[in-house]
């Protein structure tokens, strides 16, 4: 435990990372995540087409008060109503079963992996050029700069 100016400082990281795996174990936690991630879906689609609550309300034959409800996550639509939203909003449905998620200690491997395959790009695209261009802002034009090879 740290002390910063007279104050307890605990570490919660990992307590937390077990009470979150020990959550994602309940179906529960899956079903309102779906529901959240789909209701984001819907909500990008009506921005996208400029589409605003009433007039989702109106394509599907339903009330705002139901638009809003799924936008909120606290409706639980069946399959054909997300067909119906989805062909109201101009896509597809698409209804799929993937392989389980993970626990969180790979996700951090994963989330290690990627960066470090970020670095090595970046790295690689960086080392195969041999000058840098930059603006001067003093001079108003592009000033190329030899790399050290």
């Amino acid at each position: 435990m740290d002390t910063k100016q007279g104050i307890e400082i605990i570490d919660l990281t990992k307590e937390y990372e077990q009470k979150f795996a020990e959550i994602m174990t309940h179906d529960e936690y899956h079903i309102e995540t779906a529901k959240l991630v789909f209701a984001d879906e819907i909500y990008d689609h009506m921005e996208a087409q400029d589409i605003n609550q009433s007039q989702l309300a109106e394509k599907l034959g339903s009330t705002k008060q139901y638009v809003s409800k799924l936008l909120s996550g606290y409706a639980n639509p069946s399959i054909a109503t997300l067909v119906k939203i989805a062909r109201r909003l101009n896509c597809k449905f698409v209804f799929k079963l993937e392989p389980k998620v993970e626990p969180i200690e790979n996700w951090k491997q994963q989330a290690i992996k990627a960066k470090q395959e970020k670095r090595n790009k970046f790295s690689k695209n960086h080392n195969q050029s041999s000058h840098l261009t930059v603006v001067s802002s003093t001079e108003k034009k592009n000033v190329t700069i030899p790399l050290a090879a």
